[in-house]
């Protein structure tokens, strides 16, 4: 005979066990781990996390009369937004339908945020655009800082 129990503490005596709370004679426990939560997100959204951050310590200190330093940035946000794009097209094509099967609310948020985070990629990626010919680029450098500290703190409410 075999009793599953992910604790033993909770067998009684006189239950399949002698009066120590030992199992009886003849009675195996098979112990069985609990069960573990496993975040498929994890490692994508730690890369994702320190690539926003990234951004926003580069635009926040990068050099206005360094073009060399302006084009990185402008190719490194292409960059970063292209990964973003990819990621939201990737769970709603493999995760999205599970989620919407199980959790149709949540599914039905995760979808309209993807929506909503892809029209400021493109406003980002304008501006990215601009870093490399704005007349002004203290200024198209201050924008691009605080517009991507705004979008990542959206996009961190949006992995949580």
């Amino acid at each position: 005979m075999t009793i599953t129990t992910t604790d033993t503490t909770g067998i009684d005596a006189g239950i399949g066990s002698d009066i120590a709370g030992e199992p009886a004679a003849g009675i195996r426990i098979a112990q069985v781990p609990a069960p573990v939560a496993v975040d498929l997100y994890r490692d994508i959204h730690k890369g994702i996390r320190a690539e926003l951050f990234d951004l926003v310590h580069t635009a926040g200190s990068a050099d206005p009369g360094d073009e060399d330093g302006r084009s990185a940035l402008a190719d490194h946000m292409a960059d970063v937004m292209d990964l973003l794009v990819d990621h939201a097209h990737h769970e709603d094509a493999a995760i999205q339908p599970t989620i919407a099967e199980v959790l149709p609310d949540l599914a039905a948020q995760v979808a309209g945020e993807h929506e909503e985070l892809e029209a400021r990629i493109g406003g980002l990626r304008e501006q990215a655009r601009s870093l490399t010919v704005a007349g002004d680029p203290r200024r198209a450098l201050h924008l691009a800082h605080l517009d991507l500290a705004a979008f990542t703190s959206d996009y961190l409410a949006h992995q949580d």
